[in-house]
């Protein structure tokens, strides 16, 4: 049974696991972050450009690099732990993140596009063994019902996104 398996510290995967829901909630407020975040980038780089053009090829940037290591971190997330996947996203995320910040101290865009595709790459390691570790923690049978909350929740965060935006700023 479930609390024997955590009792004895084997590997519970397949048995529902009570942070589930704490997981799905993470998610809504990373995923809300993400897409104020997309919104003040755009407007940040239109003040200092003007451009229109400029904006897409930098917010293109953060693509890049997902579709760069997109199909080896699929790879990487099933023949290695998921948790050792989370932790190398997590350094790339952190590194993307601070040489974003330099790069906007700077206001240079281009050491900030930089950080941006760090920061692809770091998503891009990081989702699909989130995603795995999401559908480890809960029974087989269960497994498609998760998906629909998950991306529910994502689709959730996208619409609230611009409401908070534009009651916050």
């Amino acid at each position: 049974d479930r609390d024997e398996c955590i009792t004895r510290n084997r590997n519970c995967i397949g048995q529902k696991s009570r942070n589930v829901g704490l997981l799905l909630f993470n998610i809504f407020l990373l995923q809300t972050g993400v897409n104020i975040w997309i919104q003040v980038q755009q407007n940040y780089i239109y003040l200092l450009t003007g451009s229109n053009f400029i904006v897409g090829v930098i917010a293109n940037t953060f693509s890049a690099g997902q579709v760069c290591i997109l199909i080896p971190s699929v790879i990487l997330a099933d023949k290695l732990r998921r948790d050792k996947m989370l932790k190398i996203g997590s350094v790339f995320g952190t590194v993307g993140g601070s040489v974003m910040l330099y790069g906007i101290a700077q206001s240079n865009l281009y050491i900030y596009a930089v950080g941006l595709m760090i920061y692809g790459i770091a998503s891009a390691l990081i989702n699909p063994a989130a995603i795995a570790l999401l559908a480890d923690s809960v029974l087989r049978s269960e497994v498609s019902n998760l998906m629909n909350k998950l991306f529910m929740v994502r689709f959730f965060a996208e619409m609230a996104a611009p409401i908070v935006g534009l009651t916050g700023f």
